[in-house]
């Protein structure tokens, strides 16, 4: 019986929960939670109204939000800052589809606190660069950069997910691969929420330049880590392994607030190929799990055998968790009952909106709604819905002023003076003249279409007051309002002033306050100054009245990982650095306390680095352990591999020194030598004291009587006497020329070189033109003298033009024509002539004939030889 009793109340308990839940998702539109834990930022902030700086723009794929800069603060409401705070369990997650303008940086998302920020995703498309900075409970900064090309900055729409737990950290773009970072055991990070966190989308509250400038397609918010990223993508499978951090909410934790405020709109079609698309059933539907496990334990109505396994402490824990969902749900009913409230105030405003009658245009003139009037005595005319429309009419009793139909019995106002009622007759117009009568002094004027002066205001001066608008008089003392049409004027009210001695100025009716007291000073009206006593607060004193703003907001972000504040300085800078709730200066070395003496910790640039000494070998044979020391001491000095016991004496260089070991430290001290009368003394072997039989000069030793020059000083001749040393400048040789120099490193001055071609000659060198092979030059005071080269006469009678002369002897040059040496060429004008090129020379001779066997041969014309016949 106890075991069924105890069934029937567990099943009652499921039962009304249930019920609780769907009347809760009922009353916002929702049958069930369709993604847990994730808040819908654009739909919290409520972005489909109309908002200065942000504008919205239909596509195929849905609503996208055109930010600005110009745009306030998008800040989401206190509700879901409770919420975050009070279900917060250590991961979070950040899901964006956007695109960032160009010349841009900007904060996507951030967490505040009142003074500081606590974490922030940051985004350059001037850098292309894409970080997240979150300051854990420890206040300790950690900074994670995407190590590619930032996505959302490339002109180009594109999808970003962000996943952080303590122990790792994951960047999702696109369709890339994921970037994981493994976080240490001893820099996990641990974010603090408090309950007024600042959830704000595209800045960081109080940052001047964080302001998101682009467009948005999506922003949500998880409570939960992204194990894979939030799309599908067909060329990659995110298999991230399970995070050592144990995740304490399981399937009681409560729905996220974007499904209890906002209805998330089903998803478009999803996209293919290699395109990433939504995934809408990433995460797990507890609510649905936790039905199952609920029916598997405790089994169908009436049902004996469900709970016969159940241990006393797993029904307790199971009542303690049905409970705990209880009050859970309960609060989410608090809250849609406060959005409910919200509509319904929306709703009355609405309903006190002023209707606007429709009206018609006929014939330049406007005609009310309902209005008839005849065109012509059998025409009359209506307006009905803005539109005029004209039928044939039978009546004959109507009749028409103004160019408007009236029925018989109709009365109205002229059009053309107010005060005029006018009536139908059996086809005839009567107008006879109001009679007004106002019971006030200064009435207001008739209303539109009205021809009486009324007492629901008050007209003066040419204007007209509502009834208890102030009405300006020429008596700066009198206050007057208006009151159903009269004036009443009452002396001016005076305001209680603060200040010990207010000032009462000639013309004005009520003294005021010029000065204001605070923290024992005296400020005057205007001024702006710190406190005394907390530098972060900045007051004004106006009119005897201090009002004082905290400036911790206004501060930059330090880029450093233990800031400090100088004293009467209000935001912390990395110029020192506070540790163990102490300020250290730049490049101070301590010890942290209780650390022990071998950790040593430096101050630089805001950040604290510490590491542990390490020991050197000591040199002593016993050395000395000192509880204080990090290191073993020797008492005993160690001196070129020679031991020498604390207090004793000896002489390392003879007689010229002499040391003691104290403590370990070897302490020597020279011996003490009488004054040189001389500028230049040496010291000469075996002996310890500087004589003057020879000179130390520029760490050099010369004899007594030595001359020599140096490199610093090459124009002086310098002689070592008696241990002195005197220098004199020696002579220089004479010039020839006027525009003489001295090279640097050199005594005398000399005659300038040329430049030529990339060339230097010294003075009064020759050398051929680099320019023109046949030209000679000469360098003559630093200038250049060029000139034909001089032609050798050639040895042959033929020569062949050489580079610059016509006197090569390898061939020869004949009647215009070129040959080779031993060459044999026909005469240019006598054929019967035979010539041959002879190392340049040239040599003709007659051609040689046959001998004949006739006796008388016959000489051919245009013959060499004669022919027999």
């Amino acid at each position: 019986m106890g075991s069924s009793k105890l069934r029937r109340v567990l099943l009652l308990l499921w039962l009304h929960l249930h019920l609780l839940w769907l009347f809760a998702m009922s009353m916002h539109g929702h049958s069930a939670p369709k993604r847990e834990n994730a808040i819908d930022l654009l739909a919290a902030l409520n972005l489909s109204q109309q908002r200065s700086g942000v504008s919205r723009l239909h596509s195929p794929n849905g609503m996208i939000y055109k930010i600005r800069p110009t745009a306030a603060y998008l800040i989401l409401p206190q509700e879901y800052s409770s919420f975050l705070h009070t279900n917060f369990q250590g991961s979070i997650g950040v899901h964006l589809v956007g695109r960032q303008a160009s010349g841009s940086s900007a904060t996507l998302f951030s967490l505040s606190s009142v003074s500081s920020p606590i974490l922030q995703i940051i985004s350059s498309s001037i850098n292309k660069s894409l970080h997240l900075d979150c300051h854990s409970a420890e206040e300790s900064l950690a900074s994670f950069r995407f190590p590619m090309r930032n996505p959302i900055s490339g002109g180009e729409w594109a999808k970003l997910a962000v996943s952080l737990e303590p122990d790792r950290f994951v960047f999702y773009a696109d369709c890339q691969e994921a970037f994981v970072i493994e976080i240490k055991n001893e820099k996990r990070i641990n974010l603090d929420i408090p309950h007024d966190v600042v959830i704000a989308l595209g800045s960081t509250p109080g940052i001047k330049g964080s302001k998101f400038n682009g467009y948005l397609r999506m922003a949500k918010l998880s409570l939960k880590a992204y194990v894979r990223r939030p799309w599908s993508c067909d060329n990659i499978t995110d298999n991230l392994p399970l995070s050592h951090y144990k995740d304490t909410h399981g399937p009681n934790f409560p729905a996220d607030p974007s499904q209890m405020f906002h209805h998330d709109p089903s998803p478009s079609k999803q996209e293919t190929n290699h395109r990433p698309q939504e995934q809408t059933d990433y995460y797990p539907r507890d609510i649905h799990g936790d039905q199952q496990q609920r029916a598997a334990e405790l089994g169908p109505p009436e049902s004996p055998h469900g709970i016969k396994s159940v241990s006393q402490k797993q029904t307790t824990d199971r009542m303690e968790k049905l409970e705990k969902r209880l009050e859970e749900l309960a609060h989410m009913l608090g809250m849609v009952k406060a959005q409910n409230m919200d509509l319904q105030s929306r709703v009355k405003y609405l309903e006190g909106c002023e209707c606007v009658r429709r009206q018609c245009v006929w014939e330049g003139r406007e005609v009310e709604e309902g209005q008839h009037w005849e065109t012509d005595p059998n025409t009359v005319c209506l307006c009905s819905s803005g539109k005029v429309t004209c039928q044939s009419s039978s009546r004959n009793k109507g009749c028409t002023h103004s160019g408007v139909g009236y029925d018989h019995g109709a009365k109205w106002r002229s059009a053309e003076n107010a005060c005029d009622v006018c009536s139908c007759l059996e086809g005839h117009v009567c107008c006879e003249r109001e009679q007004c009568s106002t019971p006030c002094k200064y009435p207001a004027a008739p209303p539109l279409n009205t021809c009486c002066p009324v007492c629901q205001g008050c007209g003066v001066n040419g204007h007209d007051f509502p009834n208890g608008a102030v009405i300006p008089t020429d008596d700066p003392c009198q206050e007057c309002t208006c009151e159903n049409g009269n004036v009443v004027c009452s002396p001016l009210r005076c305001p209680t002033l603060s200040c010990r001695s207010p000032v009462h100025h000639p013309g004005e009716c009520c003294p005021r306050c010029e000065e204001c007291e605070f923290e024992s000073e005296v400020y005057v009206n205007g001024q702006k100054f710190p406190s005394v006593s907390d530098p972060c607060l900045h007051c004004h004193c106006s009119e005897g009245e201090v009002s004082c703003e905290r400036m911790e907001a206004s501060c930059p972000t330090p880029h450093c990982s233990h800031p400090a504040k100088k004293k009467g300085e209000c935001c912390p800078t990395c110029k020192k650095c506070e540790f163990d709730r102490k300020v250290y200066a730049d490049g101070t070395v301590f010890v942290p306390a209780g650390s022990g003496p071998c950790l040593q910790c430096r101050c630089k640039a805001g950040n604290v680095v510490c590491s542990k000494e390490k020991c050197p070998p000591v040199q002593c044979s016993k050395p000395v352990i000192d509880p204080h020391l990090c290191c073993p001491v020797c008492k005993a000095c160690v001196l070129e591999g020679v031991e020498y016991e604390n207090g004793s004496s000896w002489q390392p260089e003879g007689p010229c020194s002499s040391c003691t070991c104290v403590n370990g430290e070897t302490l020597c001290t020279p011996m003490q030598c009488p004054p040189t009368e001389c500028l230049h003394p040496s010291k000469i072997t075996g002996s310890c004291c500087k004589i003057c039989d020879s000179c130390t000069y520029n760490h050099r030793v010369y004899s007594n009587g030595q001359r020599f020059t140096t490199p610093d000083q090459p124009c002086h001749i310098c002689t070592c006497l008696h241990g002195s040393i005197h220098c004199e400048r020696r002579t220089c040789p004479p010039l020839n020329c006027t525009n003489s120099y001295t090279p640097p490193g050199e005594c005398c001055p000399k005659c300038p070189d040329c430049s030529f071609e990339n060339h230097v000659f010294i003075n009064g060198e020759a050398f051929p033109n680099p320019v023109s092979m046949c030209e000679e030059c000469t360098c003559k005071n630093g200038r250049i003298d060029c000139h034909q080269m001089h032609c050798p006469h050639p040895r042959c009678n033929a020569p062949l033009p050489g580079t610059c002369c016509q006197n090569n002897c390898n061939g020869c040059s004949y009647a215009g024509k070129e040959y080779p040496n031993g060459q044999d060429f026909p005469h240019p004008t006598d054929q019967c002539r035979t010539c041959s090129c002879i190392n340049g020379n040239v040599q003709c001779l007659m051609r040689r004939c046959s001998p004949l066997q006739c006796s008388s041969p016959n000489i051919i014309p245009g013959h060499c030889c004669p022919q027999c016949p």
